[in-house]
C-alpha cells in the first residue's frame, strides 16, 4: 500500500478501467460485492488465507491509508464477513493481516490492554504489529506500476469474489501465515488508567449484552455512568448488598453502572440509584437473603467467566467513509438503547467517530 491514491482517485480510475473491459456486464455499484461467502462453520485456514491475499492486494496497492481503510471496512469486511470472523474459535489460527483488520474494526483491547488515543492504523499495523506493505515511491514507480497493482483488486471486484482464487501470490503474504510474524507487545504505550477504562467498558458491554441491550456498533467505548449522591437518610454504604454483572437491576445496567447497591434499611429491597432517580427497581420483589446469595454468585461469575471470542465489540460506522487513520477513543457515553444488537455480536468501532475526534484534537490519526 502506501501510495498516493485517495478513495476518490481509486473510484475514478476503476470507472474508466471498467470501460476498457467490454466483457464486464455487471450492474453492481463500484467496489460493491454481492458474492456468496462460505457458511460460518466453513471458514477454514485456506479460506482465511485467501481472504488475507485479497487484503494484501489492497495493502500492497497504490492506495493511501484512508482509501485502504474505506475499501476494507466498507466493501470487504461487510457484516457477513465480520460475523464469520467473530464466530471463529478463540484458538483458531488467523493470518496476520486478517487479524489486524479484525482488531482495527473492533473496540476489544489489543494485547497491550487498551487503544491509546493517538494510535493510528499505520502505526498499529506497521510499527506495533510488524505488517509491512509494499511502498510506492514517486521517484521509482511509474503510473503504470501503480495501475497494474490497482488492477489486481479490479479483477477481484469484477469477479465479484472476495475469495478470488485467481489472485496471484502477493508481496509479504508469506509473513502473514499464522505464527510467522513475531512482535513485541508494547505495554509501556498504554497507561493503567487506559487499561482500567477499557476493562470497564468491556464489563459494561457484557452486562448490556446479557440482557439483549448491547449496541450492535458503537461510536466510542462505553463509559461508566455518572455516580449518584447517596441520600443522607440511608444507612452507611458498608452495609449495602452489592451486586455486579448482569444480575444488577435493569436501571443500573442501562445507566452503565458497575455495581448495584441495595441498602439494608428494613424496607423492600431497592437499589440506591433507583431511589435517587425515582424508578422502579427489579430487586423490589426479592428478599434480602436472595439478594445476598445473588451478590456472591454474580460477583464470582462476572469476574471469573472467560467471554466468548464472538463478543468482540464493534465500532459503529465501519462501512462509512473515513478520512483519517486515527483510532482516538475519547471515553464518552454512547446510547445503550439506541441500536439494539444481537446478543453475540462484537462491538464494532466507528470509523467516522475517529474523524470527529481528530478534528477536535486539532482544535483536539
Amino acid at each position: 500500500m502506501v501510495g498516493p491514491w485517495t478513495y476518490e482517485d481509486t473510484g475514478k480510475y476503476y470507472r474508466e478501467a471498467v470501460k476498457r473491459r467490454p466483457s464486464f456486464s455487471g450492474r453492481r455499484d463500484m467496489l460493491q460485492f454481492t458474492d456468496r461467502l462460505p457458511s460460518t462453520d466453513d471458514w477454514t485456514l485456506p479460506v482465511l488465507l485467501q481472504l488475507n491475499r485479497t487484503l494484501r492486494v489492497l495493502y500492497n496497492g497504490p492506495f493511501n491509508w484512508d482509501a485502504f481503510k474505506k475499501i476494507v471496512m466498507q466493501h470487504i469486511l461487510t457484516n457477513d464477513v465480520l460475523d464469520a470472523l467473530k464466530a471463529l474459535p478463540e484458538d483458531e489460527q488467523i493470518p496476520h493481516l486478517v487479524q489486524l483488520v479484525l482488531d482495527w474494526a473492533c473496540w476489544d483491547a489489543p494485547k497491550e490492554g487498551a487503544w491509546p488515543r493517538d494510535l493510528s492504523m499505520r502505526r498499529y499495523f506497521v510499527k506495533w504489529r510488524r505488517c509491512e506493505p509494499f511502498y510506492f515511491e514517486a521517484d521509482t514507480h511509474t503510473d503504470e506500476d501503480m495501475e497494474r497493482a490497482a488492477d489486481l483488486f479490479l479483477d477481484i471486484w469484477m469477479a465479484n469474489d472476495r475469495l478470488h482464487a485467481a489472485t496471484p501470490v502477493q508481496f509479504g503474504e508469506e509473513k502473514d501465515f499464522p505464527g510467522f510474524t513475531v512482535y513485541r507487545v508494547r505495554d509501556e504505550a498504554v497507561t493503567d488508567a487506559e487499561r482500567l477504562a477499557a476493562a470497564q467498558s468491556k464489563e459494561l458491554y457484557l452486562n448490556l449484552q446479557a440482557r439483549g441491550w448491547a449496541p450492535e456498533r458503537m461510536d466510542e467505548p462505553l463509559q461508566v455512568g455518572a455516580s449518584v449522591a447517596r441520600p443522607a437518610k440511608l444507612p452507611p454504604p458498608a452495609g449495602d448488598i452489592v451486586i455486579c454483572g448482569p444480575g444488577m437491576c435493569a436501571q443500573c445496567i442501562k445507566k452503565r453502572y458497575l455495581e448495584c447497591r441495595v441498602p439494608q434499611d428494613g424496607g423492600k429491597p431497592r437499589c440506591v440509584a433507583c431511589r435517587v432517580h425515582k424508578l422502579g427497581c427489579e430487586h423490589k420483589g426479592k428478599t434480602m437473603d436472595a439478594l445476598k446469595k445473588q451478590s456472591l454468585e454474580d460477583d464470582s461469575d462476572s469476574r471469573e467467566a472467560t467471554p466468548d471470542p464472538s463478543q468482540r465489540s464493534q465500532r459503529s460506522g465501519s462501512e462509512s467513509v473515513v478520512s483519517e487513520s486515527n483510532k482516538s477513543a475519547a471515553l464518552t457515553n454512547a446510547s445503550a438503547d439506541s441500536v439494539p444488537g444481537p446478543s453475540g455480536g462484537r462491538k464494532r468501532k466507528s470509523q467516522g467517530s475517529r474523524d470527529k475526534q481528530k478534528k477536535a484534537k486539532r482544535a483536539r490519526k
